[in-house]
C-alpha cells in the first residue's frame, strides 16, 4: 500500500523543462567553417552566468569574408536600447567572442544604467572586445528610454522594426587581381643525371578561382661518367603557368599547366673531350599541388610536377668517327617542390 502511494506521487511530479532558446529573436549567419549559433549561445551563457531568457534580447548577426579579413555586421536590441555594429578580424572565431561580449555589455547597460543619450562612439565598448577585433562602424540607432518600435525622432531617418531588418550588403572586396610572390625548392629527377636539387622564384596574379604564374627555375648540375669522360649538366629555365584553384577555406588544391623554355648547359671533360656549351630546352609542365593559408597573407605551397621535354639536348662524344652517347635527358622528368607564398589582396 505504501509503495503504491509513493509510486503515484512520483508519477505525478513533473520535471520542469529548461527554457527554450529564443530561436526567432537571435539570428546568426556565418559561412561553413565558422563557429555556429550554438557556439554563440555557449559564449553568451558562459559570460552572462546563465542562459538567455526568451524575449530578453533581439540579435541579427551576419559574418562574411571581405578580402583577407572577416567582417561581422550585427543589430542588437536589449530593452529600450538598439544599436548596429560592424566589426572585423583576421578570422571568424574572435567575432563570435566579440558578439557574446557585446550582448552581455548591452544587457548590463539596459538593466543597470539610467536612460541617457548615446553618442556615435559609445564609451567602454572597445574595452570589452577581444584582441584583434576592430570596430569599423559603431552606430547607436535608438535612444534608451523610448520604445524601440517608435523609432528615433522625426528629424532622424526612421529605423525599421528589428524583424523587418534587411540582410546587410556583402562587403566590397578589393578590386582587380591579387598578387603572388613565392620562393620554392625541392628535388628533381630525370632532366640531369641522377637526382638533383631545384630552386625557383614565382610571381603571379590571383583571382578567386584562377592564378597565372611566371617562374624562374634552376636545376643544380649533376655529373655522370661514360667512356672515360665526365659529363655535367644543369638547367636554367623560365615558364608560364595557368592554374585552377579548387579547394575550400584555407586549403587550396591548384591544378596547373605550363610551358617552360630555357637552356641546358653541358660540360664534358676527359682524355678525348674538354668543352662546354648550352643547348636549347623546351618542355610542357603539368602539376598538382596543395596550398595551406597559414596567415591571411602567407601560405605553405607544395607541388608535384611532370615535365615533358619537347626539345632536349643529346650530349655525345665523337672520337675518330665513333659516336658515344654521354647523356640524354629523360623524356619525362619529375619535380617535388615546396615553398612559401606571399599573397597580397587575394580575394579567395
Amino acid at each position: 500500500m505504501l509503495c503504491s502511494v509513493l509510486a503515484w506521487h512520483l508519477a505525478s511530479v513533473q520535471v520542469p523543462e529548461p527554457p527554450a532558446l529564443p530561436v526567432e529573436d537571435v539570428r546568426w549567419s556565418a559561412p561553413a567553417g565558422c563557429p555556429d549559433r550554438a557556439a554563440l549561445f555557449a559564449g553568451i551563457t558562459r559570460r552572462l552566468g546563465r542562459p538567455l531568457a526568451p524575449g530578453e534580447l533581439a540579435l541579427d548577426a551576419r559574418v562574411a569574408r571581405s578580402g583577407p579579413r572577416w567582417v561581422l555586421r550585427l543589430r542588437l536590441v536589449a530593452g529600450d536600447r538598439s544599436e548596429r555594429r560592424e566589426l572585423s578580424a583576421d578570422s571568424c572565431a574572435p567575432l563570435v567572442d566579440a558578439t557574446a561580449l557585446l550582448v552581455v555589455h548591452a544587457l548590463a547597460a539596459a538593466t543597470k544604467e539610467a536612460p541617457r543619450a548615446q553618442t556615435h562612439d559609445e564609451p567602454g565598448v572597445g574595452e570589452v572586445l577581444p584582441p584583434g577585433v576592430v570596430v569599423t562602424e559603431p552606430r547607436a540607432t535608438d535612444v534608451p528610454g523610448e520604445p524601440v518600435a517608435a523609432g528615433p525622432p522625426p528629424s532622424e531617418p526612421r529605423d525599421e522594426p528589428f524583424a523587418a531588418a534587411s540582410p546587410p550588403a556583402a562587403a566590397a572586396g578589393p578590386r582587380g587581381p591579387g598578387v603572388l610572390l613565392r620562393v620554392h625548392g625541392g628535388a628533381e629527377l630525370g632532366a640531369v643525371p641522377g637526382i638533383s636539387g631545384a630552386i625557383g622564384l614565382g610571381v603571379g596574379l590571383l583571382w578567386p578561382r584562377l592564378r597565372l604564374e611566371a617562374r624562374g627555375s634552376f636545376v643544380a648540375p649533376r655529373s655522370a661518367t661514360k667512356a672515360d669522360t665526365e659529363i655535367s649538366a644543369s638547367l636554367f629555365a623560365g615558364s608560364l603557368h595557368a592554374c585552377l584553384r579548387p579547394g575550400r577555406g584555407a586549403l587550396e588544391l591548384p591544378v596547373c599547366a605550363g610551358l617552360e623554355a630555357g637552356g641546358m648547359r653541358g660540360a664534358a671533360s676527359g682524355p678525348s673531350a674538354n668543352q662546354a656549351g648550352v643547348v636549347p630546352w623546351l618542355a610542357v609542365v603539368l602539376g598538382v599541388g596543395a596550398s595551406w593559408r597559414l596567415r591571411p597573407r602567407l601560405a605553405l605551397w607544395s607541388a608535384l610536377e611532370l615535365v615533358g621535354g619537347a626539345v632536349r639536348p643529346n650530349f655525345v662524344l665523337r672520337d675518330r668517327g665513333d659516336t658515344v652517347g654521354l647523356f640524354h635527358p629523360s623524356p619525362v622528368s619529375g619535380r617535388l617542390l615546396v615553398g612559401l607564398e606571399l599573397r597580397l589582396r587575394d580575394r579567395r
